[in-house]
């Protein structure tokens, strides 16, 4: 699934709704150049302490989003 970060959204009442937030961008130029580019949800869950409920048990609220040259 392509999201980069779970927030509640209290307009539409959906819970933990994932979201696509950020992105890389990349010139015209550079595309040729491009290896991969993923979202790094398996590196964040190693990072997760028990459920990640608590903020302060998550690395952060976004996912981190790579980008190989």
């Amino acid at each position: 699934m392509l999201f980069t970060a779970r927030f509640d959204d209290f307009v539409d009442g959906v819970m933990d709704r994932p979201l696509l937030l950020d992105h890389l961008l990349v010139s015209p130029a550079l595309v040729p150049e491009v290896q991969s580019a993923r979202i790094a949800h398996t590196e964040y869950e190693d990072e997760v302490e028990g459920s990640g409920e608590d903020r302060a048990k998550r690395p952060s609220d976004h996912r981190p989003v790579v980008l190989e040259l």
